[in-house]
């Protein structure tokens, strides 16, 4: 599932990857020397446990998702980590008293930059260019945290279906998205039942026609609510 890429690429991969590419000082380079690259493969999956971490992780490609399960075996996807910014979970997990549990998986060939926590701290005290970074980082992070909280409280099930269709037409440019109705439940943390039942409404609405895996945006969505 997941491949250690050699530690001699990372320097390299670093470089070419915005938001870490202008990081230059000494303290960084030293932490690039001691780091090596993770890869996660598209699709792919897995368990994370703070009692394991020991590292911070930057993402160098692709897509991380970060995803929580409840009691009952619902998936649902907190945030992403795009290209260039760091993963607050690796963060979390290295200042954690009590034991944490995640799950992420890739979106895209994922390339995550595993830094040794031991230059987290020489990191934030000698280079102004990480600490630039992090905050801009946290800031994100934030922000993406206030938006899910309050699409989740104030909005209805179908209106984040739709949006989320939306995105991933925007995103791949096509109006045949390839997604199963677990998947999707997965995706906004409902049940496949429940996602089935909205989009055969939205269906019959003339909004989109349902394949098998498949779901095709007929008509653009007001993004006004």
């Amino acid at each position: 599932m997941r491949d250690e890429v050699e530690t001699f690429n990372a320097k390299q991969l670093a470089r070419s990857t915005p938001g870490l590419a202008q990081i230059s000082d000494p303290t960084w380079l030293a932490a690039i020397e001691a780091a090596h690259v993770m890869r996660l493969p598209d699709g792919a999956s897995m368990n994370m446990c703070s009692d394991d971490v020991e590292h911070f992780g930057l993402v160098l490609s692709g897509t991380l998702k970060v995803r929580s399960r409840s009691d009952d075996g619902r998936i649902f996807s907190m945030y992403r980590v795009r290209a260039g910014e760091m993963c607050m979970l690796s963060l979390a997990f290295m200042s954690a008293r009590n034991r944490l549990y995640a799950d992420v998986a890739g979106e895209g060939d994922v390339l995550v930059l595993r830094i040794p926590a031991v230059h987290f701290e020489r990191l934030l005290a000698h280079s102004s260019g990480f600490r630039t970074f992090v905050m801009g980082s946290m800031s994100s992070y934030v922000i993406k945290m206030l938006s899910l909280v309050e699409e989740v409280t104030f909005e209805r099930l179908q209106t984040r279906i739709e949006r989320h269709l939306e995105d991933v037409v925007r995103a791949s440019g096509s109006t045949n998205i390839r997604v199963t109705h677990q998947e999707l439940a997965h995706e906004l943390g409902s049940t496949r039942e429940v996602i089935s039942r909205l989009l055969k409404t939205m269906e019959k609405s003339g909004n989109i026609e349902l394949g098998r895996g498949t779901i095709t945006l007929l008509t653009p969505i007001d993004p006004v609510r």
